[in-house]
């Protein structure tokens, strides 16, 4: 890849969002300004996924940092994750696609149970706790397990880099998200990814890949990768709308960290297209559309775009980010870049 770099170092604050009157048709989709503790910003030649030459954004974030709303600092409060215990309460979320009980659930005793019904068993007998294994660290409490809750132990010394293209190019038709594939990033610089992995198979792409492990997620849909990076696979500022659509309402409490907001920008995607809430702001109301694509995605105005622009919406289901994007990207190989 072609590395003709300008880049602008800025210091670790919150920024305050502003208004951008921008059309589709524009080089200025992506507004640096509205990025919160980017550590630098610059432009840089990059290849898409479409084989087209073109100048992206190289966008430089801390990892692990997460603000709400009002700047506040909420990374310290990720999780929780798996659950002390057996019958314990205090767990976060899973995705599960075994046969017994499938579906976005708490991570409880039920999960468990169904779970060993289809030949996971992740419970220690004797202490009865939940076997719980670090695919950082490698390491797994409990005994007497086949499989186990993942619950991957933060590296915060880690920057994370996103080339975005500054000029969307649409292609001829969408590109699917896989399985923890990148779909973009969040106003502070946190990955947005597809669905977890699979319990049944495990992660994709690995070719040691072994299921029955099931990654936990907390009540705003992130976790931290292997390596130690936290992302989300839930667009946060619509979580609890999503625990209220999948009946896990008693976890419904995202907004303690993350403020709700239907219509809130919350990121952008992999291909310079803006990422919002489910709802768009029709004279005043909130408003869920109606004439949104395969991909979750409509052209219409937004606060930060009044002359309008296609943009993608959270859906309702877990996970709830787009499902394909329209344009063309740097490949997933190249950004995020981790390091």
């Amino acid at each position: 890849m072609d590395s003709t770099d300008t880049t602008t170092t800025a210091t670790s604050t919150t920024s305050t969002a502003s208004t951008t009157s921008t059309t589709a048709d524009t080089s200025t989709i992506l507004d640096v300004s509205l990025f919160r503790s980017i550590v630098s910003s610059g432009t840089t030649t990059c290849t898409l996924s479409n084989g087209a030459s073109t100048t992206c954004h190289k966008l430089v974030f801390k990892d692990n940092v997460i603000h709400n709303s009002n700047g506040d600092l909420v990374d310290d409060d990720a999780g929780p994750f798996c659950p002390s215990g057996y019958t314990m309460l205090d767990g976060g979320v899973g995705i599960y696609d075994g046969a017994s009980g499938p579906g976005f659930q708490s991570l409880t005793q039920t999960l468990w149970d169904n779970m060993a019904k289809d030949g996971y068993d992740l419970i220690d007998e004797v202490a009865g706790t939940v076997c719980i294994q670090d695919p950082r660290l490698g390491t797994t409490t409990g005994e007497n397990c086949t499989a186990a809750c993942l619950n991957a132990s933060a590296n915060d010394a880690l920057t994370v880099t996103y080339l975005i293209p500054v000029t969307p190019q649409n292609t001829t038709s969408p590109t699917a998200i896989g399985s923890v594939q990148p779909v973009g990033l969040s106003l502070d610089g946190i990955p947005f990814t597809g669905t977890p992995p699979s319990v049944v198979t495990g992660p994709t792409g690995m070719a040691a890949a072994v299921g029955g492990n099931i990654p936990s997620l907390d009540y705003c849909g992130g976790h931290h990768d292997p390596a130690g990076y936290y992302h989300w696979h839930l667009i946060p500022e619509a979580a609890d709308k999503v625990h209220q659509a999948h009946g896990t309402d008693n976890l419904a409490n995202c907004g303690n960290k993350i403020t709700q907001s239907s219509t809130a920008l919350t990121g952008y995607a992999k291909d310079g297209y803006p990422i919002y809430s489910y709802a768009d702001m029709v004279n005043g109301v909130a408003t869920t559309p109606t004439d949104l694509d395969g991909c979750n995605g409509h052209t219409s105005a937004t606060a930060e775009f009044p002359d309008g622009i296609y943009h993608y919406h959270a859906s309702l289901d877990a996970p709830n980010m787009p499902t394909c994007v329209k344009g063309a990207f740097v490949d997933q190989r190249s950004s995020p870049i981790i390091k």
